[in-house]
């Protein structure tokens, strides 16, 4: 939580405080950090960039799920969480025009 309250949006912050079970909590804490990593990488801004100036959906959802961003258009890009095992989040964010994705092989652990 000390990381989340530093670094997140206070929607996503009264999130994490909601979820029944420390597990539930690092999760949806996993699912937004990755969720937000993936954004800033897409637009070329790395994490330098304010992760509190973004917010995304962290339970699960699948594929695609919310993404928004103070101050800037996001518009032209979608945000989808990535199926991988237990204990793994991921996320890609693609341009709107990208209308397909397929994936292929598996996840080897």
């Amino acid at each position: 939580m000390d990381i989340a309250e530093r670094y997140f949006a206070y929607a996503e912050i009264a999130y994490l405080k909601q979820c029944a079970t420390e597990q539930d909590r690092r999760i949806a804490f996993f699912n937004g950090w990755s969720r937000k990593e993936a954004f800033l990488k897409a637009i070329g801004m790395g994490l330098g960039y304010s992760l509190q100036a973004i917010e995304v959906a962290m339970q699960t959802v699948a594929p695609l799920t919310c993404l928004e961003m103070r101050g800037r258009d996001v518009t032209p890009w979608d945000l989808y969480a990535l199926p991988v095992a237990d204990h793994y989040a991921a996320a890609i964010v693609l341009p709107k025009a990208v209308k397909n994705i397929v994936l292929q092989g598996e996840i080897a652990i």
